[in-house]
């Protein structure tokens, strides 16, 4: 190491001092004394002291640093509780921004300049964003805590102890990668929820749709049809918002079929893109002719993840998985479209994944995959129609059904020429 390189690590190791040093300074500075609360100099020297004694661990030998650390460490612990003598609901905040200044002007001596800095930068943010952090932790009700908790276990705990590799006929099930696809959605449906609770109604209906079509499009039809009953002057607005939802839900699927299977995903981009495209034309122009209605609606979601929901998700995509391994040997290709119109009737991911993996097997049927596919969708799209009538009518179900036909018209016809 040259002088040079040896000034621009100790250089970065005080500046790193120096940034979470005003951080400090600026948060104390409603304290009546000042020099109750560490500045800017302090910090700067507590940086540079991590450096130097990085330094010299390089000379002298690693032990040295250890117990650079470990002297450190007991005088900000005496140092604390000597200031808990004095301050009543004492926090521990400003021992580890020093704890970490130290640290960091020893990395950056040491270690890599480019990572101490970037984590001198983190620090600098989880200081200085004290009260957005804690209004969004008062806000957070336990339902969500524990949705959090459970998604962490089927990811984290639960994912890597699966195996990976085939099961039963053909070997289609394979444990950790149906898991897998559990989590991605559980992890959609997660994100959603916290995306339209934390943009708030303000945004509307077309936020709704939009990220709940990540989640269920069929969940938002339901909404919104319920909805349309009792607030007539809605219906043109919350009409466009089932368009958008269905337009999302051909893009998750899209998106689903390129994880599994890319070229199968490659060559159902125009098919599925024009459906998604259809759909969003036509939510935008009912959304330009809403005639009325304010948009400030809110889609409750009870909540953010169910583990039985991705229980049952897992056991049907299974299921969906094994019939379609048998009813391709039985009934060949037109026992397949018979299954997806029947899958499609509840949900199109199931076979849309089972149609992913069957053509990525067996190439010779990626035209059979994508034709099941495309039916899935279609008829999940029609049932849209068939709630927004049943359970709303009037001009909502019209102007769900005006989007509808040609979406699924434009479904029938592109894939005749794949």
């Amino acid at each position: 190491m040259d002088q040079l390189e040896v000034y621009e690590k100790l250089g970065l190791a005080i500046m790193i001092g120096v940034l979470l040093g005003a951080e400090r300074g600026w948060s104390g500075r409603k304290a009546e004394d000042h020099q109750s609360v560490a500045s800017v100099r302090t910090y700067a020297l507590i940086g540079l002291l991590g450096g130097v004694w990085a330094l010299l661990s390089q000379i002298v030998g690693d032990v040295v640093l250890g117990l650079s650390f470990a002297v450190f460490g007991t005088l900000l612990v005496v140092s604390y509780f000597e200031r808990s003598r004095m301050e009543s609901h004492l926090g521990i905040t400003t021992e580890v921004a020093q704890f970490i200044s130290f640290s960091l002007g020893a990395l950056a001596v040491r270690g890599d300049m480019a990572i101490a800095a970037s984590l001198g930068v983190v620090t600098l943010a989880f200081l200085s964003f004290k009260k957005p952090i804690h209004r969004w932790v008062d806000a957070l009700k336990q339902e969500e805590i524990i949705a959090a908790v459970k998604l962490l276990v089927i990811s984290v705990v639960l994912l890597p102890v699966l195996p990976d590799h085939g099961y039963g006929p053909g070997e289609l099930i394979n444990p950790y990668k149906l898991w897998m696809l559990v989590v991605m959605m559980s992890a959609i449906s997660f994100v959603g929820y916290f995306a339209i609770k934390i943009a708030g109604p303000r945004l509307g209906t077309s936020l709704t749709a939009l990220f709940g079509g990540l989640t269920s499009s069929t969940a938002v039809t339901l909404h919104f049809s319920r909805m349309g009953k009792s607030n007539l002057d809605m219906q043109r607005l919350l009409a466009s918002g089932i368009a958008l939802s269905a337009g999302m839900m051909f893009l998750r699927v899209l998106l689903i079929v390129w994880i599994v299977n890319p070229d199968l995903g490659l060559s159902m981009s125009v098919t599925i893109c024009g459906m998604a495209l259809v759909s969003f034309a036509g939510a935008l122009l009912l959304w330009l002719d809403r005639q009325g209605g304010t948009g400030q609606t809110e889609m409750v979601f009870s909540n953010p993840f169910d583990l039985s929901t991705a229980v049952k998700f897992s056991a049907f995509l299974g299921l969906i998985f094994i019939l379609s391994h048998y009813v391709r040997n039985w009934l060949g290709n037109a026992g397949l479209y018979g299954l997806s119109a029947f899958s499609g009737l509840a949900d199109v991911d199931a076979i849309s994944l089972s149609m992913g993996k069957m053509a990525q097997v067996n190439h010779d049927q990626s035209l059979t995959a994508a034709i099941c596919i495309v039916i899935a969708s279609s008829i999940n799209t029609i049932v849209k129609g068939g709630i927004a009538s049943s359970l709303c009518g009037g001009i909502l179900a019209r102007r769900v059904w005006m989007v509808i036909i040609p979406c699924v018209a434009w479904g029938a016809i592109s894939v005749a020429f794949l």
